[in-house]
């Protein structure tokens, strides 16, 4: 199965949506979609990414939106 590879920019409220939405979405349509995976979250609030990485099972966090939308892996 292909795996979607995600990288979350924001981890406040809309980051926790897009989150639940990515970690249902294999249930909702199928191995078609994808298993998601998640690689990486930022947000600048340190803490907050913190606790995303740790709450969602991200692989890593970061502080800038750009080391996620350069990240290889996603």
């Amino acid at each position: 199965m292909k795996e979607v590879r995600i990288g979350l920019v924001g981890a406040g409220w809309m980051g926790k949506a897009h989150t639940n939405s990515f970690a249902n979405a294999l249930m909702l349509f199928g191995p078609e979609f994808g298993k998601p995976v998640f690689e990486v979250v930022a947000d600048v609030n340190v803490e907050a990414a913190k606790l995303a990485c740790e709450k969602f099972g991200f692989s890593r966090w970061a502080e800038n939106w750009q080391e996620v939308v350069t990240d290889p892996q996603v």
